[in-house]
């Protein structure tokens, strides 16, 4: 790892960008005209939902995530080749996920210089839901279903959810000191660490033997 992919104390590497400039990025880079924009909840990349004008009659209301990365991310512009490689192929998978979509020269990505630096900038599909963190009155099984199936993927998953447990919560409050008014950044904060203590105060198989406890049906 070199320097230029390390996060230097104090550096601000969230994009700074307006509405507008989001707009004229759409328009730009994937030659679609807006039809709405709205921002949506994000750590330190921007993220933007679009509404767009399609190519034909029946397109008229698609919808994406205009995606633009942080400037750190950004320097690592394989990770995100492989990254882009790795959502087709679980599209041509038949499984949902946000793919990425061409620009008008047929690149997946493409790199903007900003006020704030150079960063990478994807326009993704659209998926209609809500998260976990928003959802209500979910049945048990549904925990059961992710819990068996992060579980039978296998036993260093759960080194691995614990260390994205405590990036989160690192990064949670790295960028909120940074900007206090993007309270997102904080809504894992108080379940987080109890979650955190939890498990690593288990062992694998009762980690485990936990989630395969939870009810399958409701």
């Amino acid at each position: 790892m070199t320097n230029s992919e390390l996060l230097s104390p104090g550096e601000n590497i969230r994009p700074q960008l307006t509405m507008d400039q989001a707009k004229q990025l759409v328009t730009k880079y994937y030659g679609f005209e807006c039809e709405s924009i709205s921002e949506l909840d994000g750590y330190d990349d921007k993220n933007f939902k679009v509404a767009v004008r399609g190519n034909h009659e029946q397109d008229k209301n698609e919808q994406y995530v205009l995606k633009i990365l942080n400037s750190l991310d950004s320097r690592t512009v394989d990770f995100i080749e492989g990254q882009n490689e790795l959502l087709l192929y679980l599209f041509n998978k038949n499984i949902t996920c946000p793919v990425p979509q061409p620009t008008i020269t047929k690149s997946y990505y493409t790199i903007v210089q900003l006020e704030s630096g150079k960063h990478i900038v994807r326009l993704m599909n659209y998926i209609t839901g809500v998260t976990l963190l928003i959802a209500s009155n979910l049945p048990d099984y549904i925990f059961s279903q992710i819990g068996t199936f992060t579980s039978n993927l296998d036993n260093v998953m759960k080194i691995c959810i614990e260390a994205r447990i405590c990036q989160s919560l690192t990064m949670g409050v790295y960028t909120s000191s940074l900007d206090p008014g993007n309270a997102y950044v904080l809504t894992t904060s108080k379940p987080g660490w109890k979650v955190l203590r939890e498990m690593r105060s288990m062992t694998n198989e009762e980690l485990f033997q936990k989630w395969r406890e939870l009810p399958l049906v409701e």
